[in-house]
């Protein structure tokens, strides 16, 4: 089971890779890319690093709240979700790799599954 510094490591981790893969993609990949190859790799540089800051977030929250089921849940969906959805769009974008989109739905499924559990997590009033 990952702890909240685990989850504040990945995030890191995480973010300092959306950075360095936009910085590729907006100022090398570009060229190489068609507009709807370009839009979608935007899309996977975006989701990237908004969740990659909500695990960093969710880890910082993990370790005040370390028995939180509901945080952790929803921490292990940002984590798996980012890196299926923005993973697959990535490769879709720069391999042409057609043959992974069945994996994209599942990683904006797990990401839905993270914002979900945490917004009953707060219903519940467990925040």
């Amino acid at each position: 089971m990952l702890t909240g510094k685990d989850f504040i490591l990945i995030g890191a981790i995480l973010g300092l890779l959306a950075v360095v893969i936009g910085a590729l993609g907006a100022h090398w990949l570009r060229p190489l890319m068609n507009e709807p190859e370009m839009a979608s790799f935007s899309t996977a540089s975006t989701y990237h690093l908004v969740h990659a800051v909500m695990l960093v977030f969710m880890g910082y929250y993990v370790r005040r709240k370390s028995g939180s089921r509901g945080l952790r849940i929803s921490s292990y969906a940002f984590m798996f979700g980012t890196v299926l959805f923005s993973g697959t769009l990535y490769m879709r974008s720069l391999f042409h790799a057609e043959w992974i989109s069945f994996l994209t739905p599942v990683g904006g499924l797990s990401l839905i599954i993270g914002w979900g559990a945490l917004g009953v997590y707060a219903l519940l009033g467990r925040i």
